[in-house]
């Protein structure tokens, strides 16, 4: 009896740290989400950029070829490791890849709209305001 409630223990031990550390491992990596950041030196990073508009613009910004920068980004994208395009007159042009998750960023634009929406809500109650009093000057002429 012993023994087997000590082999149930000891199971269920190394049955629990072979799903949190196989969880950690999957936690970890990142899914190829097709975007980059892109830093141009000392004009400012572009975050979460769509691989291919990130490509022609350091393609443009390098005098290079948009297939071959193109290739560097979707490395990047893909290891995670940050790779030089080239150095110019406003610093080293570099893909990095981007940090801000899907989710965070689509947390962060609700918000936004939310207080657009607030914004324009208002405008609408106040448009429609005098409306109401236009209707009730017209009903009692």
């Amino acid at each position: 009896m012993k023994s087997t409630i000590k082999r149930v223990t000891v199971g269920a031990a190394f049955g629990g740290a072979l799903f949190l550390s196989a969880g950690m491992g999957i936690a970890n990596a990142q899914p190829n989400d097709g975007q980059v950041d892109l830093a141009l030196g000392t004009a400012g990073v572009l975050e979460d950029v769509p691989i291919g508009s990130a490509a022609q613009i350091a393609a443009g910004v390098c005098d290079g070829e948009v297939a071959q920068v193109t290739t560097v980004a979707q490395n990047v994208d893909a290891s995670g490791t940050q790779q030089n395009v080239c150095n110019n007159n406003v610093g080293a042009v570099e893909f990095k890849q981007n940090e801000g998750a899907p989710a965070e960023g689509a947390a962060e634009q609700p918000e936004g709209a939310a207080e657009g929406s607030e914004g324009s809500g208002t405008a609408e109650e106040t448009g429609s305001a005098p409306a109401p009093a236009e209707e009730g000057s017209g009903e009692g002429s």
